[in-house]
């Protein structure tokens, strides 16, 4: 699930799109005009990130080192704007934040810190991501849409470790473009599976790597104009940041966990 993770999943859907077009008679349908989606996302982190300064950082693995094993509560908020029968503005806010304490086993280098072993230290990792997509039914059915994606991202991530004589907290910044595939299939008036896929994979500004969100979910109306939704929700990212050696950063890990909230249509 390296470099072709988004590649294979778009082929997939994009297959999918296709023979849909076979199966479904084009109909168009009525589309709210504008959604408000207000969720609260249950995620577990894990994974690796490095973190370097003037000298080569060391990796943090976010259970065994830092001692992350707690599923966290974070804001999930989306916006959905329609314009007409097939045109969309899709955007999204979700924040997560995992903190753990632990006595490291080794020692770890973070940015120009090194952080000694057997000592207890205090480890978190927040992110923070931001997403605008333009949304095109390529699909417009009666029961089933299929949905074209493409837009931008950005990401801001910090990590902090801090112990009785030791305190640094490292940020980095990163916007990228973002591409995917949406499917909204009616399983009833009232119940609606939606699920979709955006992300990335390239070299941008010296970050070369890949991201992928992935999720899916079911809505149900609860009255006119109000539903209720959950789902499933996983976010991955696997990067190297830098063109050198000495300052190489990196980060390989993936968020991933339910989600439930509120709907409401206007």
């Amino acid at each position: 699930m390296k470099r072709f993770t988004i590649a294979v999943a778009l082929v997939i859907l994009g297959s999918a799109a296709a023979l849909a077009q076979d199966w479904w008679q084009e109909n168009t349908a009525e589309y709210p005009p504008i959604s408000l989606e207000l969720n609260a996302w249950l995620s577990k982190g894990t994974g690796n990130i490095t973190w370097s300064g003037s000298e080569p950082g060391t990796p943090i693995d976010l259970r065994e080192d830092a001692g992350m094993n707690d599923d966290e509560f974070g804001p999930y908020i989306r916006l959905n704007i329609g314009l007409d029968d097939r045109w969309t503005f899709r955007f999204s806010y979700w924040h997560t934040k995992s903190t753990g304490t632990n006595e490291i086993g080794k020692p770890i280098v973070f940015g120009d810190t090194t952080f000694p072993e057997d000592v207890e230290t205090k480890t978190s990792l927040a992110v923070d991501a931001y997403y605008a997509l333009a949304g095109y039914k390529f699909v417009d059915g009666e029961q089933l849409d299929f949905i074209l994606m493409f837009g931008g991202a950005a990401f801001n991530t910090r990590m902090e470790m801090e112990n009785e004589t030791q305190q640094l907290q490292q940020s980095s910044v990163l916007a990228s473009p973002a591409i995917g595939l949406g499917l909204d299939v009616a399983l009833s008036k009232d119940l609606l599976f939606r699920t979709q896929i955006a992300g990335f994979a390239g070299d941008i500004n010296h970050v070369n790597g890949q991201w992928f969100d992935a999720e899916g979910a079911l809505n149900l109306t609860l009255i006119q104009g109000v539903y209720i939704t959950g789902g499933y929700k996983l976010f991955r990212a696997d990067a190297d940041f830098g063109n050198d050696t000495a300052s190489q950063n990196s980060a390989d890990f993936k968020l991933q966990g339910p989600y439930f909230g509120l709907g409401l249509v206007f």
